[in-house]
């Protein structure tokens, strides 16, 4: 199960904060309509969050180096852990290496439509000086 998350906790607070995110999972688990509009007609069965309350014992016998003082751990089956600096540089050079790729600092976008033919973009954006601007993107696939 090396692919898993585990998260656990140790004291009041953590276990305040990790109860508090099994409950909301569980309810988005629960909105009908927010999984008919994710899974595009999901059954009652699929599940929009995995995630499973484990007790100690369990979290344990899974991952035995883990400390004794632990309470109970939370098990994501399809979620991992990722160095998010490492993630976004390797986006950034992604395109900065591409034919006509650009970044553009300090810009907020505040509209993105799909162009009436399905080629392409608009993207609506607002300066940090407050300029705003309107862009044309069109799709090569």
């Amino acid at each position: 199960m090396s692919e898993a998350e585990y998260t656990t906790q140790e004291d009041r607070e953590e276990t305040e904060y990790l109860s508090k995110l099994y409950s909301k999972c569980q309810v988005i688990n629960e909105d009908e309509g927010l999984r008919r509009a994710v899974n595009y007609g999901g059954t009652k069965d699929s599940e929009l969050v995995s995630l499973r309350k484990l007790n100690k014992a369990k979290v344990l016998k899974l991952e035995p180096n883990l400390s004794q003082e632990i309470g109970f751990g939370l098990f994501s089956p399809e979620s991992g852990i990722i160095n998010s600096h490492a993630f976004i540089s390797s986006l950034e050079n992604n395109i900065e290496d591409s034919e006509n790729g650009e970044l553009v600092y300090g810009t907020k976008v505040v509209l993105i439509d799909c162009l009436s033919s399905n080629q392409g973009w608009v993207i609506q954006t607002l300066t940090n000086h407050n300029q705003a601007t309107e862009d044309l993107i069109f799709s090569h696939w």
